[in-house]
Parts: C-alpha cells; sequence; structure tokens
C-alpha cells in the first residue's frame, strides 16, 4: 500500500492505494498498446485483402479518428458516473471484442464502420484509463504517467512482433 497526504476539501487527508491498483492501470497500457500494435502492423494485408488503393485505404482508416471524436463526450460523461475504473475495464473487455472487425470486414464500407467502432471504443479505453492513471499518480505523490506510456510503447513493440 502507499499512504500519501492529499488536501481534499482545504483538508489534509490520507489516502491509501494498493499496488495492484497500479499495475492494474499499467497492464491497461501495456495491453491497448499491445492490441493497438498489432492491429495496425495488420493494415497492409487488410489492404491487400480488400484490394484498396492508398485513397481508399486512407478514407477507411479515417473511421478510427472519427469514432473517438464521436466517443469522447458520452465516455466523459460515463467517468464522472461510474468512475474510470469501471468505464476502463468495460471499454478494455469490448475493445479486445471488437478489435477484430476490420480484418474481417469484405469490403470497404464495413471496414470504415468497423474501424469507427475500434476508434470509439478505443478512444473511451484511452480517456478512462488516463484518467484511472491520474487518479492513482495523485495518490501515490509521483509521477507515473511516464510509465505507464512507457508500457504502452512496449505493449506496442509486443504486440506488432505478435504479428509476425
Amino acid at each position: 500500500m502507499s499512504i500519501s497526504r492529499r488536501l481534499v476539501a482545504g483538508k489534509h487527508v490520507e489516502t491509501t492505494v494498493p499496488k495492484t491498483t497500479r499495475l492494474g492501470v499499467a497492464a491497461m497500457f501495456f495491453v491497448y498498446g499491445a492490441a493497438f500494435a498489432n492491429w495496425v502492423s495488420r493494415i497492409p494485408a487488410v489492404q491487400q485483402k480488400l484490394g484498396l488503393g492508398t485513397g481508399a485505404l486512407g478514407l477507411a482508416l479515417l473511421g478510427m479518428p472519427v469514432g473517438l471524436l464521436l466517443s469522447t463526450p458520452t465516455t466523459g460523461w460515463l467517468v464522472t458516473r461510474m468512475g474510470s475504473r469501471s468505464v476502463t475495464k468495460i471499454a478494455a473487455l469490448s475493445y479486445c471484442m471488437v478489435l477484430p472487425l476490420p480484418a474481417l470486414a469484405p469490403n470497404l464500407p464495413l471496414l470504415a464502420s468497423a474501424l469507427v467502432v475500434v476508434g470509439a471504443i478505443g478512444g473511451a479505453m484511452i480517456l478512462s484509463m488516463n484518467t484511472q492513471g491520474i487518479a492513482v499518480e495523485r495518490c501515490y505523490d509521483q509521477p507515473l504517467m511516464s510509465l505507464f506510456n512507457g508500457l504502452f510503447s512496449l505493449g506496442g513493440l509486443v504486440g506488432a512482433a505478435g504479428e509476425v
């Protein structure tokens, strides 16, 4: 357990955060990095499978940021209502379930639609796990976000290597 003193409503309050909470957030960053990189490393295969040109592929890939933008307000609302921990868990499970959709898409419209869904759920995961990371960092009273983002990058290396 880590014990820290925080200023809450003008009073110093001791807070405790178990190490398992920090490890859980770290794991979420790693998993997201691995899953995302695994998808990215498969883009050329999807492009070839569907016979897409560069422009058509670029248009389909635009679906991910569109999905992220669409999900951000709802995710923010959910995080304030349910807490970032719950939203992160739900988003992580959902992300792992929808990630295969782009690879299974039989044509450009379904690929673009699948990428909107993946982008929306991925955006929910990014927002909620970063919110959870900030909460853990505040309780530990030491910088942890660089560690979490480093684990995202390490997960990216593992995920990309998994495509081989």
